[in-house]
């Protein structure tokens, strides 16, 4: 789960900077992608978790 978060991201920011030809990757508007991408994910797993414990 973790490899693919990464690889998410990761393929995300090459995405981002192919469509901005940012030369800076990391710039703030870049972290923020991330950030929000890594939080809706967080929110989604949060979900799977919490059904697979209230289906046992």
């Amino acid at each position: 789960m973790s490899s693919k978060m990464i690889l998410l991201i990761l393929s995300t920011v090459f995405v981002y900077r192919i469509i901005f030809k940012n030369d800076d990757l990391w710039t703030p508007s870049t972290w923020l992608l991330i950030g929000v991408i890594t939080v809706n994910l967080i929110i989604i797993v949060r979900k799977k978790w919490t059904e697979r414990g209230t289906g046992e």
